[in-house]
């Protein structure tokens, strides 16, 4: 009887136990997400997005024709979409001829071919004979992608990214920016250059290792790193971003080619690895011109 009793005591404390459990993992996760009530979006503009478990790379449904695939949601995609032999055969494009493909700083990547998607739709905004490419996945690194989606299909819109929540979410509504919490969210203006076929590519002005610094944001670059060019080889560097400071390590040392003129070196390559492991929530405003970064 003693035993019996034992038994149903320990059954209830583990069953509270799991209830106690659940009860702050779904407390935490909704307050995780207040970012879409404060930035004010509705149910109908979030998303799912995608995030591989090694992979950082965050991708989104794109219909082509009327074939659905995920493609990167990539900010250092230049010029648009492009799709990858991962689906190759797969979805109905017309060839028009060859392409060269190039690094988000403007230097040689590779050939390809030139293509016409008959249409696109990206949630819900339809596109009809969109120029692309279409490249073996190899030229991109060790992980296969079915191809990239840039900030060209954004323009004039707000566009969140949850990294630890996995959600996107679009709005064509500009932000009312007095009702964010300034020790909450950092407001980062985006750098506005001349920039031809580049302007969409997201720079802005931080601290890198205490010295103004332009820092690159690429979500569609799974490694982050510091310029091969300053001197520093440590793979730890303090980051100031407005108020708030960040300790990013393991970055490695690489070559960021751009060579356009900025107010300040471009010392720091933000990309997915960092946002994931970090829980960053960022939104990118291409109506006012913002970053901004939240943390959760």
């Amino acid at each position: 009887m003693k035993s019996k009793v034992f038994s149903i005591g320990v059954t209830i404390i583990v069953i509270i136990t799991i209830i106690v459990v659940f009860g702050f993992y779904f407390k935490g996760n909704s307050e995780s997400l207040n970012w879409i009530k404060d930035l004010n979006y509705e149910e109908n503009q979030v998303h799912d997005m995608s995030i591989g478990f090694l992979n950082p790379c965050p991708s989104i449904p794109v219909m082509i024709g009327d074939k659905e695939m995920k493609l990167e949601f990539d900010t250092g995609n230049a010029e648009g979409i492009f799709i990858t032999t991962a689906i190759k055969g797969k979805v109905d494009y017309d060839i028009t001829g060859k392409s060269t493909e190039l690094n988000a700083d403007g230097t040689y990547r590779g050939n390809g071919t030139s293509i016409l998607l008959k249409s696109v739709n990206v949630f819900g905004e339809k596109y009809s004979n969109v120029k692309s490419s279409l490249t073996d996945w190899r030229m991109y690194g060790f992980f296969k992608i079915n191809g990239t989606i840039g900030l060209e299909y954004f323009k004039n819109k707000v566009v969140t990214l949850d990294y630890k929540n996995k959600k996107i979410a679009i709005s064509d509504k500009p932000i009312d920016y007095s009702k964010l919490q300034n020790d909450k969210y950092t407001l980062l203006p985006l750098e506005s250059l001349n920039m031809c076929n580049d302007k969409d590519l997201l720079f802005f002005q931080g601290e890198v290792n205490g010295k103004k610094s332009t820092i690159y944001l690429d979500t569609g670059s799974n490694r982050s790193f510091i310029n091969l060019e300053d001197n520093n080889k440590a793979t730890t560097v303090e980051v100031k971003l407005g108020d708030k400071k960040y300790k990013f390590k393991n970055l490695k040392h690489d070559k960021i080619g751009f060579k356009y003129k900025f107010e300040y070196p471009l010392r720091l390559a933000i990309n997915s690895d960092l946002l994931k492991c970090n829980h960053f929530v960022i939104t990118i405003d291409k109506i006012q011109n913002n970053l901004i970064i939240y943390q959760n």
